[in-house]
């Protein structure tokens, strides 16, 4: 008897793992799902994060919005280059102080660099502007 089973998309792969720990519609946790797609189901794919860092550096340099510094900001974080990532998120924020994401990464990156209070009060402007309250996200989610 033949196996009838359907394989699975990486998007279906994707929004099976990732269902209710990312919240939607928001372009910043789009670009992490597919980041942490290629990180955990394809690691060898990770490669392709710098390529991405130099496009979004172009973008930055061609057209300077809060989107393009978020995007920039981002993809450093997601190659663990807080630092780096830390200008672009401060860029974003002051280009748009309603990108709560990028409040959120940027207190997670100031809290890498053991910059405390400066990473609570960034987490604490995040959890004001986002949509939903990001402390009960990450409480739901680590269950």
């Amino acid at each position: 008897m033949k196996n009838s089973r359907k394989t699975a998309t990486p998007a279906e792969v994707a929004e099976r793992e990732f269902h209710g720990w990312l919240p939607p519609g928001n372009a910043a946790f789009a670009l992490l799902k597919k980041a942490l797609l290629l990180l955990v189901l394809w690691p060898g794919q990770a490669q392709d994060l710098p390529a991405l860092e130099k496009t979004y550096e172009e973008q930055v340099r061609a057209n300077p919005t809060a989107g393009n510094w978020q995007r920039l900001g981002l993809v450093r974080h997601l190659q663990n280059h807080c630092e780096a990532a830390i200008p672009a998120f401060r860029e974003a924020l002051r280009l748009d102080a309603k990108l709560w994401t990028s409040d959120l990464f940027l207190g997670i990156c100031l809290h890498r660099g053991n910059q405390f209070n400066l990473a609570l009060a960034a987490l604490v402007a995040a959890d004001r502007l986002a949509p939903v309250s990001i402390i009960g996200w990450a409480r739901r989610a680590s269950r």
